[in-house]
This record gives C-alpha cells, sequence and structure tokens, in this order.
C-alpha cells in the first residue's frame, strides 16, 4: 500500500498554520495496528507493517505531504478481501479530523502459498532421505509473499525454505536484512532434495 497524506506546509515556528503530515502520518501508523489487534479474530495471521515514511528535507519547515508504504499480509481470503476498506477507513477519518486530506493506492499482490499435503509429505521424506531428521524444520505458517502461490492455485506442488546460515563466515541473517549474505554450498543441499523429491513423487 502506499499513502500520501497532503496537509499544508508552514514554517516549523508556526504550527497554527499549517496542517502536519508529520503528526497525521504518525496517528495513521499507530491506529492501523487497532485493526489487527481489535477487529480481527485472534486466531487469524494478519499483518499490516508501514515500512517507509518520508517528509520534508529541512528541520524548520512543515512540508505538505508525507508518503508512507507498507505491506499487508495475511492467509485468510476472507479477512484479505476486508483489509482495504478498514484500511481506508481509519486513513480518511483521521485526515479528515486534522484537515487534510489523502491518496491511497492499494495493491493487491500475491494470494497465500498453500502446499499441497501430499507434496509437503513427499517432501518431508526427501529431506530426511537426503539431509536425515536433523535437516528437516516444519513451518506452520509464515506471511511472506511469494508469486509461486499462482503456480499452487492450479497444480499441486510445495514451496520450501533452504537453509543457508553459516555462522563462521558471518552468514547468519535474515532475508531482507541489510547484512543478508549466504552461504552458496546450500544450493548443493536445494540440488539434491530436488533430484530426491523427483525420484520419491509418484
Amino acid at each position: 500500500m502506499k499513502i500520501k497524506i497532503i496537509g499544508k506546509s508552514a514554517h516549523g515556528a508556526m504550527p497554527q498554520f499549517a496542517v502536519d503530515p508529520v503528526y497525521i502520518g504518525s496517528q495513521v501508523v499507530t491506529a492501523l495496528q487497532s485493526i489487527v489487534s481489535r477487529e480481527i479474530n485472534p486466531a487469524d495471521t494478519v499483518v499490516i507493517s508501514v515500512c517507509t515514511f518520508h517528509s520534508g528535507t529541512l528541520p524548520n519547515i512543515f512540508e505538505e505531504t508525507a508518503e508512507l508504504s507498507g505491506t499487508v499480509r495475511t492467509f485468510n481470503a476472507d479477512v484479505r478481501k476486508q483489509l482495504p476498506e478498514k484500511i481506508e477507513r481509519i486513513i480518511k477519518s483521521i485526515t479528515e479530523a486534522h484537515r487534510a486530506t489523502y491518496e491511497l493506492e492499494y495493491i493487491h499482490g500475491v494470494p497465500p502459498t498453500v502446499n499441497d499435503e501430499k507434496c509437503s509429505e513427499i517432501a518431508k521424506k526427501s529431506v530426511i532421505n537426503t539431509l536425515g531428521e536433523e535437516g528437516l524444520e516444519i513451518y506452520a505458517g509464515m506471511p511472506g509473499g511469494e508469486d509461486f502461490a499462482f503456480y499452487l492455485e492450479n497444480k499441486p506442488g510445495i514451496y520450501a525454505f533452504v537453509g543457508c546460515r553459516n555462522e563462521k563466515n558471518d552468514q547468519n541473517y535474515s532475508l531482507h536484512h541489510q547484512r543478508f549474505d549466504l552461504d552458496e554450498q546450500a544450493m548443493l543441499n536445494g540440488a539434491m532434495l530436488y533430484v530426491e523429491y523427483v525420484m520419491n513423487y509418484q
């Protein structure tokens, strides 16, 4: 999602003449979390994360606009349909309360990635055959975004992670961390897993 808060510029020493988009945007960021905590069943995973917030270039001037962007994730298809209206309702209410306006661009990305049960069992067996029991870790669910989900809507399959951590080489940072790096030897494990999976597929 991309959010633009449109206020009114003024000198930082005279806030009475401004409609401060930073102040308003800050309230939007905080209030969006109430959707997760107060409007969604706690049994459903929902993530609303505002990850960028840009406004102004000088410390003594209220900029006219603030631009925010973020990501929204859920496993529940019905909740996924409801979230744009809930998000816009909060943005609209807060901006109107403070004499500002807004623009919202909500982009429907990929659907949840749902692995096929039979394929998951084949993959589990393949990992154990190649890396042993200690090589297998099963995730209950992760709110990542992956376009492989479109394939799984049409054909049975599985999306799996191949571990690439190596603490000796300081390669132990998570995906999207600014210091992320991978141990390329992990690609051998991935190749073995693919071959073993094909051999076990029936």
